[in-house]
């Protein structure tokens, strides 16, 4: 009788250790999730003066409350006061990476804002939630916008890449008059890119710790990661929805738009798995003249009343 309560108690000494293993495992591999290393706030704030090279004016820099966190970002009043977009960046990135967005707006002559995403950039904010709380970031934003412009939801359009895609995605039902939502290399959920992820970095063995550093990352974020899903979103889009994707991303495969794409529940929509560059994120680099032309057409079968395109 001794022995067996002697050996019970090993037992379960074990198991409190690997519990305990597994919760510190997932305490690291959390941090990974909600946080990366951040330059000193100086360091972080996007130099202005890159717009130049975009033939933009300067822009105005504003700065907006989003649940309880204040968000840097730019604004440019551009002549027309006919339509606007909302761009958003991608994960680690800021508002400077959208500039090259620009360039498909500027023909419309619509205002542009661009925001750095809390926890990004010049932004405050102590985590990322991968949409949980962007997408009240993307609502913001698009607020601010339509409040300089006095233009109708229908006249504006989300524009978003990879971490940005996903939170626009994740916004765009609470807006469902909007002319257009341009999502490039979205991820379908937060459990599916961690999952991607974590298997590139560290192989196959890591994927058992994933499901802990989810929840471990929740409970210090104070978000739910099995509800962060541009793919379940998608479902109650009602506004137009131009996705693209390298379809050899590897990084976010494509696989993850074109599970997006099958969830709308609409016609107007579209997606093209393009082979410009091969690289996550870098069609629009690659190829700008046949990424208008794609947009522009997909903005006159289905967007007909956002501006046209100045020749």
């Amino acid at each position: 009788m001794k022995a067996k309560k002697y050996l019970l108690w090993i037992g379960l000494g074990l198991f409190d250790l690997l519990v305990l293993a597994y919760l510190g495992a997932g305490w690291y591999f959390s941090e990974s999730i909600i946080s990366f290393p951040r330059p000193p706030a100086e360091g972080s704030r996007p130099k202005a003066s890159s717009v130049f090279r975009y033939d933009l004016p300067a822009p105005e820099e504003i700065q907006l409350q989003s649940a309880g966190v204040t968000l840097a970002g730019w604004y440019f009043d551009l002549p027309g006061d006919v339509c606007g977009a909302a761009l958003f960046h991608g994960h680690g990135g800021d508002r400077s990476s959208m500039l090259r967005f620009s360039q498909l707006f500027q023909p419309y002559g619509c205002d542009l804002v661009m925001i750095d995403f809390r926890h990004h950039g010049a932004s405050g904010g102590d985590a990322n939630t991968f949409g949980a709380y962007e997408r009240q970031d993307v609502l913001a934003a698009l607020e601010y916008l339509q409040q300089r412009t006095g233009l109708p939801d229908q006249q504006l359009a989300l524009v978003g890449i990879s971490y940005g895609a996903a939170a626009i995605l994740q916004a765009a039902p609470q807006r469902p008059q909007l002319a257009f939502i341009l999502a490039d290399s979205p991820y379908r959920s937060l459990p599916a890119i961690i999952t991607v992820q974590a298997e590139q970095r560290y192989g196959a063995a890591i994927l058992p710790l994933a499901p802990g550093a989810l929840a471990v990352s929740g409970l210090r974020a104070w978000f739910n990661p099995w509800d962060v899903s541009p793919e379940d979103s998608a479902a109650h889009i009602a506004a137009p929805v131009f996705l693209l994707h390298e379809a050899q991303d590897s990084y976010t495969p494509a696989s993850h738009s074109q599970a997006i794409y099958d969830r709308i529940p609409h016609d107007r929509k579209a997606l093209y798995l393009v082979n410009w560059s091969g690289k996550h994120g870098g069609a629009l680099g690659n190829n700008p003249r046949e990424y208008h032309t794609l947009l522009d057409a997909f903005i006159q079968q289905y967007a007909p009343q956002f501006p046209a395109a100045a020749r």
